[in-house]
């Protein structure tokens, strides 16, 4: 997923951008770039990772920029397609997350095809607002013709030549958040990209959009009214990000699995109205994608051993657009570490005109499916940096067997994940051994088959 970075205050913004796009690294990219407002826009780019970034000469003066980490979508990763884009006449600057399914037609009828300088759907959007702002000459009757025009999934964090000291952001279909501390101000895709200055952000629902500068944030729905906002704090401020003695986060994250099994039983509750909901569904359909559909496939083997239902593991790309035939008093459940999986949050918009009971098991409690659905169970797990799932993965088939058990009551599964802790241990003991067996047995061999029946062919 690609990252975003924007900032306004009255400190420089160069190291909130910085700092922001470097704990977003984690996500995956293939270029990265910065804007910065000073007396007049600064934009460098760099193909590959942030770290050139660090020493380029950025105006340090400047009080607002915005940031972006790109993994490539249209056009291939090099220093035109990378973000920000700029606006064809030059007024607009912005950066987006999503895809643009109609960016073509856009072109065609706002004229830019012989303008265009990238390959991407990016400058086209800052091109059309660029028109839209300067026939209507105000931004916000701008941001919300745009908003209708726009067929698919964005989250913009725009710069406007003639108002250098505002940021405006809008989005639909992916996440953005806005941070607030003392006149100072972030726009961002992931909280845990500045979690740890910034200890209060709101959340921008689909067709929001927001006013931001140094002082304030004002946040508007479609038809243009204001909407006041609770706050969150983050979970992520309270998680070690450091990596400590470990060489890398995917080790670091492999022996915190038993911490994790530990969490569970510490902070494990139950909502008694989702355990009626349980009790009575006469059947459960997973929905997720990648690792966690894998997680799915053993809560299938669990939830059907212990409550005695059928239950079914769909991929959430396929349910978005082949959505099974609806059962009375079926449950869905949606399995996600990020929260923020576009396939799934597509398949539950396909459930949300109906009266289905959905379920999110989520990473992060403040993530678009935990919004959207009518329960909400946290994993517990904490910050998971590492691209390769395995902390969140084994706390989504713990949760699975501690929702199942509420109803069940066929173990005692605080004391089986317990145990599960003790034996997680005492395998990452054994790490140097496995080493040793892995190195000597499967360093010379071109593929490797893993083979297993029933739950263990889930895992394999």
């Amino acid at each position: 997923m690609c990252g975003i970075v924007g900032h306004v205050g009255q400190s420089a913004s160069v190291p909130y951008l910085l700092q922001g796009l470097t704990n977003l690294e984690y996500r995956g990219y293939d270029s990265a770039g910065v804007a910065l407002w000073h007396n007049g826009f600064v934009i460098e780019k760099v193909v590959g990772v942030v770290a050139p970034l660090t020493t380029t000469p950025l105006p340090l003066e400047a009080t607002l920029g915005i940031g972006h980490t790109r993994w490539a979508t249209h056009g291939i990763a090099n220093h035109i397609n990378a973000h920000p884009h700029t606006s064809v006449d030059g007024r607009i600057v912005l950066v987006h997350n999503g895809t643009i399914e109609n960016y073509k037609e856009l072109a065609t009828e706002y004229g830019l095809n012989d303008l265009l300088q990238s390959d991407t759907d990016t400058e086209v959007v800052a091109s059309v607002l660029d028109r839209l702002v300067t026939k209507t000459a105000s931004m916000t009757d701008a941001i919300q013709q745009l908003m209708q025009q726009l067929h698919g999934s964005f989250a913009l964090v725009i710069m406007d030549a003639t108002t250098p000291d505002t940021l405006y952001a809008v989005k639909h279909r992916s996440p953005l958040l806005i941070g607030l501390q003392d006149n100072q101000h972030v726009v961002v895709s992931d909280a845990s990209a500045l979690a740890d200055s910034f200890t209060e952000f709101y959340v921008l629902e689909d067709y929001e959009y927001a006013v931001i500068t140094a002082s304030n944030a004002l946040i508007y729905d479609k038809q243009g009214h204001e909407v006041k906002k609770q706050k969150f704090i983050p979970y992520q401020r309270s998680i070690d990000r450091s990596l400590g003695v470990y060489q890398h986060y995917m080790q670091k994250e492999i022996e915190e699995q038993p911490v994790v099994m530990r969490r569970l039983i510490k902070e494990w509750q139950m909502d008694e109205q989702l355990q009626t909901h349980i009790k009575e569904a006469v059947r459960i359909v997973i929905i997720a994608s990648g690792t966690s559909y894998h997680a799915g496939l053993v809560g299938k083997h669990l939830l059907e051993a212990m409550l005695q239902k059928p239950v079914d593991v769909l991929l959430g790309s396929e349910f978005a657009y082949f959505p099974p035939i609806q059962v009375d008093h079926s449950l869905y459940l949606f399995l996600s570490q990020s929260g923020e999986t576009m396939d799934s949050i597509r398949a539950l918009e396909r459930l949300q005109a109906s009266n289905a009971v959905t379920i999110s098991l989520t990473n992060a409690e403040h993530s678009t499916l935990a919004r959207l659905t009518n329960y909400h169970v946290y994993l517990h797990a904490g910050v998971e940096v590492a691209v390769a799932s395995t902390k969140a993965y084994t706390a989504q088939i713990a949760v699975l067997a501690l929702l199942a058990n509420a109803v069940s009551h066929t173990m005692n599964v605080q004391v089986e994940l317990a145990n599960v802790a003790l034996a997680m241990e005492d395998v990452i003991s054994r790490s140097a051994v496995i080493h040793d067996i892995v190195r000597s047995s499967m360093n010379d061999q071109r593929s490797s088959f893993f083979i297993g029946r029933g739950v263990d062919y889930a895992l394999a």
